[in-house]
């Protein structure tokens, strides 16, 4: 990255610059875009102590305080001029196809979550899907630009003026399958190598 590579250049003491290790944590746990949506439901307080009830169970006061903090520090909530916390940004994302600890982590955190929403949320509350397809994996691109657009058109769709809820969505898209191709690659190769 050319800011570390600048940063290092600066100070050969640290390897890591705070805006990284920042961005790393409020990429990696689900209570930071889960907070981020909240702060902008319609009508919401926006307090920490709201944010708190509105997610009690899953987090408590302090981590709630330093969750805010953290996405204050990093310009993504703000106070109003009601000292209430709403989100810098409509959206926030990070790059698609680039391989990121913290976003794998993030991943982990609501997989864990969608385990205890079988039992936990009420049917009309949540939607489970779940299938195996079998197709090319050139056709892999196309799978996962159609689940971008579909994310997109979902979102055009339910953004409106007024919200009151927040709710988590997950897809996974992953082959299931050994690697085919690299098996019959090997084959060939055992054969010639006789």
């Amino acid at each position: 990255m050319v800011t570390s590579f600048l940063l290092s250049e600066l100070n050969p003491e640290s390897t890591l610059s705070i805006k990284e290790i920042e961005n790393f944590k409020a990429i990696s746990h689900w209570a930071y875009p889960a907070i981020l949506s909240l702060c902008d439901v319609t009508n919401f307080k926006g307090t920490i102590e709201a944010i708190y009830e509105s997610l009690k169970g899953k987090l408590d006061i302090q981590e709630v305080r330093e969750k805010v903090l953290r996405l204050e520090n990093l310009n993504l909530l703000k106070k109003d001029s009601f000292e209430r916390y709403t989100p810098t940004y409509k959206k926030t994302s990070v790059p698609n196809d680039v391989r990121n600890d913290g976003v794998r982590l993030y991943h982990k955190s609501v997989l864990e979550f969608s385990k205890s929403a079988l039992d936990e949320v009420e049917l009309d509350e949540r939607e489970f899907q779940s299938f195996a397809i079998s197709m090319s994996k050139l056709k892999t691109p196309r799978g996962k630009q159609m689940i971008r657009q579909f994310l997109t058109k979902l979102e055009r769709e339910t953004q409106d003026d007024q919200t009151d809820s927040v709710y988590q969505f997950n897809i996974q898209f992953f082959r299931l399958t050994n690697d085919s191709s690299s098996s019959q690659k090997k084959e060939v190769m055992d054969v010639v190598s006789c």
